[in-house]
């Protein structure tokens, strides 16, 4: 599973090499998985990383940090050496939100009771 890289317009950006480094690492991906003969790669949107609900980007991105939180998967940059941890929380809910979609039941069951207590 992959988030799919989406070019976006907002106010104050603008495409540099880095903001378009996910591109270089979507055909890395490609390439790595068709050598090797594979089914293909799941292509996963960005806003599928939220699974803890709210209102809104801002709601949803704190109610999903309070919820890896409070399941103990939190983690700040200082637990890997870097200014922050938002790759590794958004890849993190991401396989959370993959998993629930396959009906993987223990952590579907997880995510929805503490949905269930956080409403």
């Amino acid at each position: 599973m992959v988030e799919k890289f989406n070019a976006r317009q907002m106010s104050g950006f603008s495409y540099t090499t880095a903001s378009l480094e996910p591109l270089r690492c979507e055909g890395f991906l490609t390439a790595v998985h068709l050598d090797e003969g594979g089914q293909g790669l799941t292509w996963v949107q960005p806003n599928q990383q939220y699974i803890a609900g709210g209102k809104g980007k801002a709601d949803k991105k704190k109610r999903q940090h309070r919820m890896l939180k409070d399941l103990g998967f939190y983690r700040t940059g200082k637990d890997f050496g870097t200014p922050d941890a938002d790759d590794f929380r958004s890849a993190l809910a991401h396989g959370l939100g993959y998993l629930i979609r396959s009906g993987h039941e223990p952590t579907y069951r997880l995510v929805s009771e503490w949905n269930e207590e956080n409403e």
